[in-house]
């Protein structure tokens, strides 16, 4: 997924927001969402709905795919890596100290790597599908 020169950092943040709308499909049918990213790459290729970066371009479309087949509303804002509370939950994953002191639920998430170089129809198709099966029978 990387270009060369690409800024890698972008790539992971943009990647994270995908990726944290696969993990809640169900909870956000219909819901106002605010993500709330460290990366000012990132940040702007959500708030335009594309970047130059062809990676977070395709973050940013699968992102907008997964907006519209659960019809929830997305709002992107930045915030400074100090005052971001999943900062470290990236590097130390569920050993990170503040999430564990605020009760955040980390768990792994994956989705199909199909996402990354297949057509965007046959995401949005992979994205449908997933998002009916767990609004009607609970994932």
């Amino acid at each position: 997924m990387r270009e060369g020169g690409a800024n890698v950092i972008a790539i992971c943040e943009a990647a994270m927001i995908p990726m944290a709308k696969a993990a809640i499909y169900e909870r956000s049918l219909g819901r106002e969402i605010i993500h709330w990213i460290d990366n000012t790459s990132a940040l702007h290729g959500f708030v335009k709905g594309t970047s130059k970066q062809e990676s977070v371009d395709r973050c940013c479309q699968i992102a907008h795919l997964q907006d519209f087949a659960t019809t929830a509303r997305s709002w992107y804002e930045f915030v400074d890596s100090e005052s971001n509370g999943a900062d470290g939950i990236g590097r130390d994953v569920d050993k990170d100290e503040f999430a564990e002191q605020h009760g955040f639920v980390v768990s792994a998430v994956t989705v199909p790597t199909g996402w990354w170089s297949e057509s965007l129809t046959a995401v949005r198709t992979e994205i449908s599908k997933k998002v009916l099966r767990e609004s009607y029978v609970g994932g």
